[in-house]
């Protein structure tokens, strides 16, 4: 990948995240208050305080790297 081009600098996660979270993070390149997962659980406006929702299974508020790369044309593989 390195001779074609490809170079990831450095992927840092959200200090002191969750699984959820810093999944989230690397997969986006934002924060949690731009990509909206701030947790493995968390509560979604609008729904009732006691239904709970997994940071695993909400869609993304940010385009992930992939996309951004897809949609410019590039070729993806995930490894």
């Amino acid at each position: 990948l390195r001779k074609q081009g490809l170079r990831v600098k450095e992927l840092i996660p959200v200090p002191g995240a969750v699984t959820a979270t810093a999944a989230a993070t690397l997969a986006t390149g934002a924060t949690p208050g731009r990509h909206g997962i701030t947790g493995n659980t968390l509560h979604q406006l609008g729904e009732p305080l006691d239904k709970p929702t997994s940071g695993f299974t909400i869609p993304l508020d940010a385009e992930t790297l992939r996309e951004a790369a897809a949609r410019q044309g590039r070729r993806v593989v995930d490894i």
